[in-house]
C-alpha cells in the first residue's frame, strides 16, 4: 500500500516526465521557446519537491540537473550561450563532471567564442 508521501512522489515524476516529454518533442522540432516553457514548467515541479530520504533526495537532485541540462539545450538552440553555461554551471555542481554536461557546456562556450573563461566550480 502506498502513502500519501509515495504516491506525491509519484505524480511529481508522472508530472515531470510529461512536460520533459513535450519539450523534447518541441526541441526536436525546434521549437526551442515552446520547449523552453516545458522544461521551466518542469524545473518549477522539481523545485517544489523535497525528498522525504536521501535516496528520494537523490532522485530529485539528478532529475533536476537533467531538467537544467534540457534548459540549456533550448537556449543553446536560441544562441543564448550565456545563459546556457550559466544552467550547465547550476547542474554541475549537483552532479559534477557529467560527460554530456561537460560537452554541452564546452559547446556553448566555444560557439560563445569564451575559449580561454576559466571553469567557475
Amino acid at each position: 500500500m502506498c502513502t500519501g508521501e509515495q504516491l506525491l512522489f509519484q505524480e511529481w515524476v508522472f508530472a515531470r516526465n510529461h512536460l520533459r516529454m513535450q519539450g523534447n518533442q518541441l526541441y526536436e522540432s525546434r521549437a526551442f521557446p515552446e520547449a523552453l516553457e516545458k522544461y521551466q514548467a518542469a524545473l518549477s515541479i522539481v523545485d517544489l519537491v523535497q525528498g522525504t530520504n536521501p535516496g528520494d533526495q537523490g532522485e530529485i537532485d539528478k532529475n533536476r540537473a537533467a531538467t537544467l541540462m534540457n534548459v540549456a539545450a533550448t537556449h543553446m538552440g536560441m544562441q543564448a550561450f550565456g545563459e546556457a553555461i550559466r544552467n550547465l554551471n547550476e547542474a554541475n555542481r549537483i552532479v559534477p563532471n557529467h560527460p554530456k554536461l561537460l560537452m554541452r557546456r564546452a559547446r556553448a562556450f566555444t560557439q560563445r567564442g569564451a575559449f580561454d573563461e576559466r571553469d567557475p566550480r
